[in-house]
């Protein structure tokens, strides 16, 4: 059983990372966020995929990236990345990056089992991860003049590029705030799920809706509709529902 965790940058999957390696899923040489390390090859592959990405109208065009074959350089990258799994049975693994090249990650692991990873763009956002700059990942756009607004981009970019991706047969979709609030409830649907039972770790209440103190209205018009998708509240100070 493979266990591909995709979520951005700031978005809570160390949580889950930490998870997987606690209820005894290999999940590799790790670093201090649960990213699978080195990324090198990773970030080389997910560059080409970016580089088929376009703007327009607003919004990002797939298509041409979607119906493209996906390349062997894309997979000759790939493989070298995860060749720490060789010789496993069962293993785990996230890196913020893949969800870049997302819609070939599931053509070339269409067994695998997905945890799309989710957090409130406007808590991910209060933060610099490298996946705000989608340039550095070849995806030419008009950037904005702020860090807030580059993340705004970004992870309206994730999410969409996430709910345009056909989905592979084992998907799941979990929000980090339901996991920090209702551990139990969210490992019980992860057990269901993976068909195997998974431990509780200690998470923290403070990293949830950190977006109150600050005013991010002028951004709304562009995490709307990924915060609505998501079951979201978009209205300021009305908790998340239980």
């Amino acid at each position: 059983m493979q266990i591909i965790i995709v979520g951005r940058g700031h978005g809570g999957t160390r949580v889950i990372s930490q998870t997987l390696a606690e209820s005894g899923i290999y999940t590799g040489t790790v670093n201090g966020a649960g990213d699978l390390v080195p990324a090198e090859q990773m970030y080389k592959a997910v560059k080409l995929f970016g580089s088929f990405v376009k703007r327009k109208d607003d919004d990002w065009d797939f298509s041409t990236a979607m119906d493209a074959p996906v390349p062997d350089a894309y997979r000759d990258c790939l493989r070298e990345y995860l060749r720490c799994f060789e010789g496993h049975d069962t293993y785990g693994w996230k890196l913020p990056e893949t969800v870049l090249a997302l819609p070939w990650l599931v053509q070339v692991f269409p067994d695998a089992y997905f945890i799309h990873w989710v957090r409130d763009g406007r808590d991910s956002i209060l933060q610099w991860h490298g996946t705000i700059d989608l340039e550095l990942y070849k995806v030419v756009y008009d950037q904005g003049d702020d860090l807030y607004t580059n993340g705004a981009v970004s992870w309206d970019y994730h999410e969409e590029l996430t709910a345009q991706t056909p989905k592979p047969k084992h998907w799941i979709k979990v929000r980090f705030e339901d996991f920090v609030e209702h551990q139990n409830r969210e490992l019980q649907r992860l057990h269901d799920y993976l068909g195997r039972p998974l431990n509780a770790i200690p998470v923290n209440r403070p990293p949830v809706r950190r977006y109150l103190n600050h005013d991010l209205t002028a951004l709304m018009p562009i995490l709307e509709r990924h915060l609505i998708s998501n079951g979201y509240p978009v209205a300021e100070r009305v908790p998340i529902d239980a």
